[in-house]
């Protein structure tokens, strides 16, 4: 998998820490290079072909793996696609104490109040990480306290690109950005969440349509790995 060498919106948030637990996240990761060995991935979910490619997802509502990407800028011919509010998919994966997810999205609607569209969590389904939408377009992380809104606003129908980083001593950043986009740093403003109070490890990732979500949400190329994905 090849991702763009060019970021529009970036959300980076570190925990508050003493400094020989702080773990650098390098935003060189997003900008090329070679993807994680097969080894490496604890998910990695096309969509292509019948249902899931690379085994079933816990699905919750109405969730469909067949979607035609055609018209929305995914990749392949296949996605996920959440065509009713109070949908979800999870894919349960070995427990670790580090985990990346990346996925991309598409909304055709801004929602009515904030809702999660990708997460990190344990095996007891607690969050650990999340990226959030909010009604006015912003993004926001949620771990054990909820971060600032970013500077910038996304737009609907448009396919964005999205990752978070997990470690269990409570370490966590996360970042979106749009195809072919010039770097921004988010307006020179830097974001910040406070440690995490969880050290649980990571044992699954998630996607969703919550309650809240006024159109269809799509997504394509899921993955998690315990390496840092380009």
């Amino acid at each position: 998998m090849k991702h763009p060498s060019l970021v529009y919106l970036v959300i980076c948030l570190w925990c508050w820490a003493p400094l020989a637990q702080l773990r650098a996240i390098p935003l060189s990761v997003f900008l090329g290079g070679s993807p994680p060995s097969a080894s490496a991935y604890l998910v990695n979910e096309s969509f292509e072909g019948t249902g899931y490619a690379n085994g079933a997802w816990t699905e919750s509502g109405t969730v469909d793996p067949d979607y035609s990407t055609s018209g929305l800028s995914l990749d392949g011919s296949e996605c996920l696609a959440f065509t009713a509010n109070t949908s979800s998919a999870y894919k349960t994966f070995t427990a670790t104490s580090s985990c990346w997810m990346y996925f991309k999205v598409r909304f055709e609607a801004l929602p009515s109040t904030a809702v999660t569209l990708g997460s990190i969590r344990n095996s007891s389904d607690t969050n650990l990480i999340a990226l959030r939408l909010t009604e006015t377009g912003k993004v926001r992380v949620l771990t054990a306290t909820t971060g600032p809104d970013s500077v910038k606003t996304v737009a609907i129908n448009t396919t964005y690109q999205c990752a978070l980083y997990f470690i269990s001593n409570g370490t966590g950043a996360a970042w979106l950005w749009e195809t072919g986009s010039k770097v921004n740093a988010n307006d020179s403003s830097t974001f910040y969440m406070t440690r995490a109070t969880t050290t649980s490890d990571a044992a699954r990732i998630a996607v969703y349509r919550q309650s809240n979500t006024g159109g269809n949400v799509y997504y394509d190329t899921v993955q998690a790995s315990l390496t840092e994905l380009p």
